[in-house]
């Protein structure tokens, strides 16, 4: 009762016998059991809100309006001449129209053609500073997975990599599987993660949704993501390296539940 009282709503007491303390342990349990089935219902909740925050958002700005004007912008680009632009505001469209495709679930080949699109607005605006490599079985082109996660993982390598240092940082996007898991990494090898910022992130992930706010908010929602739609065996890892930084998801190979 204490570890329940402390926040450990997954805690069961030992059923013995058959007297008032195991007719009370048993009734714990089922408090218990309950009490956690009802704060994962209003988590999901909590998500689906957020969700419903974010399409009503995509309405407002009218997506189709966007995207029909940067076609026309695209059009006059290449009439006058300007391809490097016309490619550019092409990438751009295809990122609003993927954005905003209705999909939660995805195959990676469709999220690295996305990840293609962001990393060539990107190299518009590092240069040389950026360069990506990828290593993906073919096999495993097929895998569903949370729609933009690849670029949420690509994303925090440029903020806290590209951005960070003057230099080339490259960027590694891998697929592979790992035992009955398909493991996505993407490393960098920029400045890297400092081991106490490395802890307070790790720490987040467990945190509970009112609570979550700060600079992580995107990779803490991205774990929740993986857990809500694989279970607990998903999630996502950070790892400090000897040079940058690497993080992975974890996602079984059967799927969705």
């Amino acid at each position: 009762m204490s570890r329940f009282g402390a926040g450990d709503f997954e805690t069961v007491t030992e059923v013995r016998g058959r007297d008032e303390i195991a007719y009370l342990s048993k009734h714990f349990n089922l408090m218990a059991r309950r009490t956690n089935e009802l704060i994962n219902e209003r988590y999901k909740m909590k998500l689906t809100e957020q969700s419903a925050i974010l399409k009503a958002l995509e309405a407002e700005i009218n997506p189709h309006f966007l995207y029909n004007a940067l076609q026309a912008i695209s059009t006059k680009a290449l009439k006058s001449g300007n391809d490097d632009v016309a490619d550019m505001v092409d990438a751009l469209a295809g990122t609003l129209r993927y954005c905003i495709s209705g999909k939660d679930v995805v195959y990676l080949n469709e999220e690295l053609k996305h990840v293609e699109r962001y990393m060539m607005l990107q190299k518009a605006r590092f240069g040389s500073r950026v360069v990506m490599t990828y290593d993906i079985g073919e096999a495993l082109l097929q895998l569903s997975i949370p729609k933009l996660s690849v670029q949420s993982l690509v994303e925090n390598a440029i903020k806290h990599g590209v951005e960070k240092v003057q230099r080339p940082v490259e960027i590694a996007v891998s697929v592979y599987m790992e035992e009955d898991r398909a493991v996505i990494a993407v490393r960098d090898d920029g400045p890297g993660i400092a081991p106490d910022r490395l802890r307070e992130v790790q720490a987040s992930f467990g945190q509970a949704w009112e609570d979550r706010s700060g600079e992580s908010i995107g990779l803490r929602n991205l774990d929740a993501r993986l857990k809500l739609l694989y279970g607990g065996e998903a999630g996502l890892e950070i790892e400090a390296l000897e040079a940058g930084t690497e993080l992975r998801m974890r996602i079984p190979a059967g799927g969705s539940r």
